[in-house]
């Protein structure tokens, strides 16, 4: 990655509070990294790869209906309480009760789904059920969602982080007394109970009070005509992100899953570096589209290139230290990973610039769009998988997982009215600002 390049960004276009917001979750996210890591590889060391497939089989299959339960609400709602914070209360309550009617919804759609695709399984029926539940639990909460919109993801950090402690401390208590796998799926449970509990402490101990939110008919009304596209488009991601792990589990085994969980697992774990940076960001993005609309594109051209810049140096570095980091975390029973890892980590630039560009279509209101281009993901994906899983297995998923994201974020050039967004993503895959600047420099 170019660092003086990344240096540049931060001091033009990132102000004190951004920078701070943007800190705090980056910090978190390597603490959670690092913890969760440790943990992790322990829990997946302690079931092995056979159970720990079937762990993120049941864990996958769930949260393919995570945007059923949050039904594409929360940057709907970050948006207006940046527009409208006197609105707060009932922005607030009217998405808290959306959100829970849409949980238990999800939550029942889960359970039957379930039941009958692994009718006689009781073992993963229950499984999947529990991790429903810890989904729900999730999703329903909006505290967060506030403290995005005023910069202050200091408070998000404290609150989950209580949980996550929690769960941390659990999961090692329950691979010391050689608890079965139920168990790790009811520490989900526990962990999002801590966390909305701290968040309940912490909204109140600011001055603000759950009595006073509302509901409004009117607005709900108003907030699901503006998320429906990102209903669908958010169903469709799910697809496209954990249909590989499904589709694993169903046609080649829980083996395998455990052998590409374990690949997603360090892949994904990069992840949150665009949403913190893209969550701090958006604020910025959303004000300077009011005053100046050539900085207003400047600004998503630049986020695009940054987001190029992090994901390809990560690709790169990880691409040959894959044997090493697999072999020394989680040793010689998960040696295979390192080959589906050394595929998937390239995912990753297709997941940042797909992150960033999803605020584009937001701001832009063009979330019909962003649906057109998750579907075609998603499509992509399922026939990929179907295509390369019986051929090359793990490797096969990670190869899907790859095509289909490139296919679904540039397949926004193909609209009119998205083209302008595609062209400013070909910019940065291209590295042509970086490419101009090199050349500048050389007459």
């Amino acid at each position: 990655m170019n660092i003086k390049t990344l240096i540049s960004f931060c001091q033009k276009n990132l102000k004190s509070d951004i920078i701070k917001n943007a800190f705090w979750l980056i910090g978190d996210k390597i603490f959670r990294m690092g913890g969760g890591l440790l943990v992790g590889v322990l829990v997946a060391k302690y079931l092995g790869p056979e159970q720990f497939g079937l762990f993120n089989f049941s864990f996958s299959f769930v949260w393919l209906f995570s945007y059923t339960v949050t039904l594409g609400l929360d940057d709907i709602v970050i948006k207006e309480l940046i527009k409208s914070p006197e609105n707060r209360d009932k922005l607030l309550g009217t998405a808290f009760w959306v959100k829970l009617f849409g949980g238990i919804f999800t939550f029942i759609i889960i359970g039957i789904s379930i039941y009958f695709i692994k009718s006689g399984y009781n073992k993963i029926v229950l499984l999947t059920l529990v991790m429903a539940l810890s989904m729900v639990i999730k999703n329903v909460g909006v505290f967060r969602l506030l403290y995005e919109s005023q910069l202050q993801s200091k408070v998000n950090v404290w609150a989950e982080n209580v949980g996550f402690i929690a769960v941390s401390l659990l999961r090692l208590y329950l691979i010391y007394i050689l608890a079965p796998l139920i168990y790790f799926a009811w520490a989900l449970v526990f962990e999002f109970v801590i966390s909305s509990i701290a968040f309940l402490y912490l909204y109140n101990r600011r001055s603000y009070k759950i009595a006073a939110w509302s509901f409004d008919k009117i607005l709900a009304k108003r907030l699901l005509t503006e998320s429906w596209p990102l209903i669908l488009s958010g169903i469709s991601i799910m697809i496209y992100v954990k249909s590989d792990q499904v589709m694993l589990g169903l046609m080649a085994g829980n083996y395998e899953t455990g052998i590409y969980s374990v690949a997603a697992r360090i892949s994904e774990i990069w992840y949150f570096i665009p949403v913190a940076l893209v969550t701090s960001y958006f604020p910025s993005i959303v004000e300077s589209k009011k005053v100046d609309e050539k900085v207003y594109q400047m600004k998503f051209q630049k986020l695009f290139n940054l987001m190029v810049y992090i994901s390809l140096t990560i690709a790169i570095l990880m691409t040959f230290l894959s044997k090493y980091i697999v072999f020394y975390l989680f040793g010689k029973d998960y040696a295979e990973s390192s080959i589906v890892l050394s595929t998937h980590i390239w995912a990753g630039i297709f997941v940042f610039l797909g992150v960033a560009s999803t605020k584009y279509f937001i701001v832009e209101n063009l979330q019909k769009y962003y649906f057109y281009q998750t579907i075609i993901g998603a499509g992509c994906n399922i026939c990929l998988n179907i295509l390369f899983i019986p051929l090359l297995g793990a490797q096969g998923a990670a190869l899907a997982t790859v095509l289909s994201y490139g296919v679904s974020v540039f397949s926004s050039i193909l609209f009119p009215k998205s083209k302008e967004l595609g062209i400013m993503l070909f910019r940065a895959l291209c590295l042509v600002d970086n490419l101009k600047y090199v050349f500048k420099k050389s007459y």
